[in-house]
């Protein structure tokens, strides 16, 4: 996820770059240049590619956010699972049926196997939560990064603009 947010980040610089010189392009004439009808049309073409593969990479990171939020809801159930859990509802083993050494190692085999299986389930489970809330702590640094390069990006258009209409007003004096 991290890669394609990178590349997104990337795409979308590329195409804030691209409109800027289109815009710049198409106001050349007011300017004292030449429009180039010629790079007009490579920029048109390069922004619609960049503009396909920024809607992949979004459609990808929402498949994998989808996903994300499955892997929450179902941690979130074993981990309601986990605290239902009564201790003191586990009774404790009976030896009374039996007759002999054979039969008491035989259930003693048997108790701490599932004791072990549990005490396993558990440790796999606890790596799971960590690795769980590792990818939640990437794909929270990954929002906040996007949401920074569209505020960067928002910003990028004002001077623009604001550029543009001071150049204007030098052309008109």
């Amino acid at each position: 996820m991290l890669e394609e947010g990178d590349r997104l980040t990337d795409l979308i610089l590329q195409k804030e770059r691209l409109e800027y010189e289109m815009e710049e392009n198409a106001t050349a004439p007011d300017n004292g240049g030449e429009f180039d009808e010629a790079r007009q049309l490579e920029i048109e073409a390069e922004l619609e590619d960049v503009v396909t593969e920024s809607d992949s990479i979004t459609a990808t990171l929402d498949v994998l956010e989808e996903h994300l939020d499955h892997v929450e809801t179902k941690v979130g159930q074993i981990e309601a699972e986990i605290k239902a859990f009564d201790i003191n509802s586990v009774q404790a083993p009976r030896f009374k049926g039996l007759n002999n050494v054979d039969n008491a190692r035989a259930t003693l085999k048997t108790f701490f196997m599932v004791l072990l299986d549990l005490n396993v389930y558990k440790r796999d489970l606890e790596n799971k939560l960590i690795e769980n809330d590792e990818m939640v702590l990437e794909l929270q640094s990954k929002v906040s990064i996007l949401s920074e390069t569209s505020s960067l990006n928002t910003a990028q258009q004002q001077i623009a603009f604001r550029k543009q209409a001071a150049m204007k007003q030098l052309v008109q004096s």
